[in-house]
């Protein structure tokens, strides 16, 4: 949604205005990591999912192991400096 949103701002010669941001953070030439390289997003975020942690907890729990009640996933930003983009 946010190359969209970059590529509808752009249409109407704006896209210098504004910052444009994405929560995906995918790899690939569709992905938002390209899109940050290609100057059409200032950043994007990775957010993970959790579920290898998940299940690998599961297992544990299913073992007889205690586990931590609470766990907190690391996040990453992506953004131009870091991946060659121009915005």
């Amino acid at each position: 949604m946010a190359v969209g949103a970059y590529l509808a701002a752009k249409a109407k010669g704006r896209e210098r205005e504004m910052k444009f941001v994405g929560i995906d953070a995918l790899p690939g030439l569709d992905g938002g990591r390209q899109a940050v390289a290609d100057g059409k997003l200032d950043a994007t975020f990775v957010y993970p999912t959790g579920g290898r942690e998940a299940v690998e907890l599961a297992a544990r729990i299913l073992e007889g192991e205690q586990v931590p009640h609470r766990i907190v996933l690391p996040d990453r930003e992506d953004h131009a400096r870091s991946a060659g983009g121009s915005r």
